[in-house]
């Protein structure tokens, strides 16, 4: 029945009102997802990557940042416009108005450039790189937003990016890598994601922008890994969580987000080829490790977050004070 219901909307015999109604009087599960975000901004996330900072800068819309989301937007259905070329294919309309418009659509990651469904099943696109970024980048050499990434260097051993690579390296946004800073063609830093209240700061949609507070397990305050890659993750960790891990569930959100902020070079030794010769990920075993991993480090008690942390620039001035 409910893929009748969704082929009526497509066909314009229902509108998805409509459809949403039959489905729930017959006691079906929705036709599309029910929205996972709010008008307010979550504290839970410090550090932004470089599609949620540039739909921030673009719209300054709560709901265009968690778009890009993952949390928000995995397996997420909506109704959307159905294309052109498959209108023209398509019977003439029935009569009900934008009903024959309408179909179910998982959204998708979206990359840079790249037109995208908004969680009202809009069309939307984010900028290219050239359009925004100079601007970001010189608030970045100036040291005004500050960014982590994975250090790709043996000389460089922390994840904060000095402001004096923002001068020199080349900055750029790939598939492959994600984004990337490189001095000639040498990678230093992989995986950047960008401070959140700085952005914020510098970026504001108004005074009274507000943050919705969030569930989080905090860093115990001893922590001394045994072993170098896992204090080399718990670092990264640190650094774009700083309150503590956001309390995400299911746990398959909370693995692509852990493996999202670690990036592939921290990531890389639960990726193994099969009999068929093909690598793939380890989600058992990488979910196995994760979960030893934050109970050696994370307090058991969930505590709530109300606000994004100082960033180091802030809190450097107010210790200079």
């Amino acid at each position: 029945m409910r893929d009748h219901l969704i082929e009526q909307v497509y066909l314009g015999l229902l509108t998805p009102a409509a459809a949403e109604k039959k489905a729930a009087d017959a006691r079906l599960p929705r036709l599309t997802s029910l929205p996972r975000h709010g008008p307010e901004l979550t504290t839970e996330l410090a550090f932004w990557t470089i599609e949620m900072t540039a739909a921030w800068i673009k719209e300054k819309s709560v709901a265009a940042v968690q778009r890009h989301c993952y949390p928000y937007y995995t397996d997420m259905t909506v109704w959307a416009p159905v294309p052109a070329f498959l209108r023209r294919s398509r019977a003439e309309p029935t009569g009900i108005e934008n009903a024959n418009m309408a179909y179910r659509q998982v959204l998708k990651k979206v990359h840079l450039g790249q037109t995208y469904l908004g969680f009202g099943g809009e069309s939307k696109e984010l900028p290219e790189l050239n359009e925004f970024f100079p601007n970001l980048r010189g608030h970045l050499a100036q040291g005004d937003i500050s960014a982590v990434g994975t250090p790709m260097r043996p000389a460089i051993d922390r994840p904060k990016i000095d402001k004096g690579y923002w001068q020199l390296a080349e900055f750029e946004v790939s598939f492959e890598e994600g984004s990337c800073l490189r001095m000639g063609k040498l990678p230093v830093y992989r995986d950047i994601h960008f401070n959140a209240a700085d952005i914020l700061r510098l970026y504001p949609l108004s005074s009274d922008t507000k943050l919705e507070r969030s569930r989080v397990r905090p860093w115990k305050k001893r922590i001394q890994p045994k072993e170098p890659y896992k204090d080399k993750i718990v670092k990264k960790l640190q650094v774009l969580f700083p309150s503590g891990i956001p309390d995400w569930n299911p746990k398959k959100v909370r693995d692509w987000e852990l493996r999202q902020a670690l990036g592939s070079d921290l990531t890389m030794k639960w990726l193994k080829e099969n009999d068929e010769g093909h690598m793939v990920f380890k989600v058992r075993a990488f979910r196995t490790a994760m979960d030893r991993l934050l109970d050696e480090v994370l307090e058991q008690e969930i505590i709530w977050i109300t606000k994004f942390p100082p960033s180091e620039r802030k809190s450097r001035r107010h210790r200079d004070s």
